[in-house]
């Protein structure tokens, strides 16, 4: 996903190690969206945007899964992410979000 982001977006990122990292940056600095993979480990993903939410950051967190059953969407979505791509993660899957939180102006 990395290289998708940097050769197909041009854009920065950061990437964290674990969960709890991720809340720990997002409490640091402002971004402008968050992938968030469902899996990692200390803190999953799940309880890390939930986290996230409780400090009251609005940041657009994605959910980055190999579930897409209907049941892990809905548990991604009840935690406060805003939407969700399915790995393995394609150019398409993020270009498609980002068109829809974060469209042009």
């Amino acid at each position: 996903a990395e290289q998708i982001f940097k050769i197909f977006f041009n854009l920065g990122f950061e990437v964290a190690k674990n969960g709890q990292e991720a809340v720990n940056m997002a409490q640091a600095k402002a971004y402008d969206v968050i992938f968030m993979d469902i899996q990692m480990p200390i803190m999953d993903g799940i309880t890390a945007a939930q986290e996230i939410r409780k400090l009251g950051i609005s940041t657009p967190i994605v959910a980055m899964t190999a579930n897409a059953l209907f049941a892990d969407v809905d548990r991604a979505k009840a935690a406060g992410m805003t939407d969700y791509i399915t790995k393995p993660i394609k150019k398409e899957y993020i270009e498609k979000v980002l068109k829809v939180i974060m469209p042009a102006s």
